[in-house]
């Protein structure tokens, strides 16, 4: 994951992509990340309600990451009010957790479905920490903050 953040940066301070790219490969690993982790038992997809597709964010540890979200969210005038204060939460949850190894946030809401498709929550955002071959998730709703669980 690191690497993947390494490389985003340095291509992006080159100027010789289009973040897009990017954002579809940091999108499908974390749906592809959070179905291993639930072993099928859940289907996440990206909720369609939310409008903006929101690039997700990497930084080398809780600090870089939180200021990334928070520059982008003063810079970003179409997220609602109500999104935006999701998203702060989200912010926030990262400093307060102080993971001092690569951080990989996604902004987006994503939808949790049992298999029979019927919707069974959604996730305001999520982050994974990754440090000495450990993976670590951060799931916040914006009304309850949740911990830190080791993967």
């Amino acid at each position: 994951m690191g690497d993947l953040i390494r490389l985003k940066e340095l291509v992006h301070k080159q100027q010789i992509y289009h973040v897009n790219g990017f954002e579809k490969i940091y999108s499908k690993f974390i749906l592809y990340t959070l179905n291993q982790i639930c072993r099928n038992d859940c289907i996440f997809k990206y909720n369609n309600y939310d409008v903006l597709d929101l690039p997700c964010i990497g930084g080398f540890d809780s600090t870089q990451t939180s200021e990334k979200l928070m520059k982008f969210l003063e810079e970003s005038t179409l997220i609602n009010n109500s999104r935006r204060h999701e998203l702060i939460s989200l912010g926030n949850a990262i400093q307060e957790v102080c993971h001092n190894g690569p951080i990989l946030v996604c902004p987006n809401q994503i939808k949790v479905l049992d298999r029979k498709r019927n919707e069974l929550t959604d996730i305001d955002g999520i982050g994974f920490g990754y440090k000495d071959k450990r993976l670590y998730l951060l799931i916040t709703e914006a009304k309850k903050q949740k911990n830190w669980m080791h993967c």
